[in-house]
């Protein structure tokens, strides 16, 4: 399987999980481009001429850049989407228990 849709990303690992650097060394965060098959990550890190794979489950965080909100910024008085409540659109109230409505 063949992965397609690589981005560049920030990755960072579970304890106990490393892929191999662009220095050669062991590390559990590192930056690379990815792409997602078959639940595994697929990672191309600069300087190793290798791609890695990991489990999904040894997957700690990936970071990228948002694209969708290219020229967005200020809209709304706010700079992007990140941390918006997908239901009410609050900052900050993802996930917190007792908010009025739940």
């Amino acid at each position: 399987m063949t992965p397609e849709g690589w981005r560049t990303a920030r990755v960072e690992l579970v304890p106990g999980y490393s892929v191999l650097g662009p220095d050669g060394a062991s590390t559990a965060d590192v930056e690379a481009a990815f792409a997602i098959a078959g639940g595994f990550l697929h990672l191309r890190v600069p300087g190793t001429g290798t791609v890695q794979v990991v489990s999904a489950p040894a997957v700690r965080r990936v970071t990228y850049a948002d694209d969708s909100n290219a020229g967005r910024a200020g809209q709304d008085g706010r700079e992007g989407r990140e941390g918006r409540d997908s239901q009410d659109g609050h900052v900050g109230e993802v996930g917190r228990a007792g908010r009025a409505g739940s």
